[in-house]
């Protein structure tokens, strides 16, 4: 067995974890890599014909998904290809689930309906409350 100086002992460590660390990191960058994580422009194009009865729609691309904002006044995104809304008690009666657009996020609405007209009515509705 070979006796180093602390010094060395500590350097030769250090190199041996950063090794360590950088090899679960490349694995890590790997797998999410593999996953499928923004919504497509397709998918986008689909939500926004569904608002077509809406006026002053605008969206806004960010990290791979997109803002929607009716006025300039954001209320939902396109999330993994899900339209989604933000949670207001005024639209609670349509039923909507409650999902999570993205780990540590409040839940927001998923939007099921696929008539423009029903979904004009919703958002009146959430934006009179």
């Amino acid at each position: 067995m070979i006796k180093l100086p602390l010094s060395a002992a500590l350097i030769l460590e250090t190199r041996l974890i950063t090794k360590a660390q950088r090899g679960a990191h490349d694995q890590n960058q790997a797998k999410y890599n593999e996953q499928e994580m923004a919504s497509s422009q397709e998918y986008l194009l689909y939500v926004l014909d569904l608002l077509r009865l809406v006026p002053g729609i605008t969206y806004k691309k960010m990290m791979g998904e997109y803002l929607l904002y009716k006025d300039g006044v954001l209320f939902g995104g396109v999330y993994d290809d899900r339209f989604l809304v933000k949670k207001k008690e005024s639209i609670a009666s349509y039923g909507f689930a409650e999902v999570i657009p993205y780990p540590s996020a409040k839940p927001m609405y998923l939007v099921d309906l696929e008539n423009p007209s029903s979904i004009a009515e919703a958002l009146e509705k959430m934006f009179i409350d």
